[in-house]
């Protein structure tokens, strides 16, 4: 499965999206930690919830986060890991990098 930025530019396995998403998600946490950060982005989004002003930051945000993503997942291989969570991770990474040479730019796969 891949996941393409609405630019078209990037490929993605899901998994790797998936740890993108979440590591936007910490640093929405990290950046709205600072009061003006978080008035500038409440006033693009008002009358959002606090739920929803992490999504839209995710959303917008995420694929900004990919490359921090498969290098996680890399260096995880070196780490004190079961051998099975090393062979899914290759599987992840493997993929990954066929999808983001042959996935055409302009499609979406799932």
């Amino acid at each position: 499965m891949a996941v393409l930025q609405k630019t078209g530019q990037a490929a993605c396995h899901v998994y790797i999206r998936k740890i993108a998403r979440e590591i936007c998600a910490e640093t929405y946490e990290a950046v709205m930690s600072n009061n003006e950060a978080r008035d500038r982005w409440k006033n693009q989004n008002e009358g959002a919830t606090e739920k929803q002003l992490i999504k839209r930051f995710v959303d917008k945000n995420w694929p900004k986060f990919i490359e921090g993503a498969r290098t996680t997942l890399g260096l995880m291989l070196r780490g004190d890991y079961p051998e099975s969570m090393k062979e899914q991770i290759m599987d992840i990474l493997e993929k990954d990098q066929y999808l983001r040479h042959k996935v055409p730019s302009s499609k979406m796969i799932n």
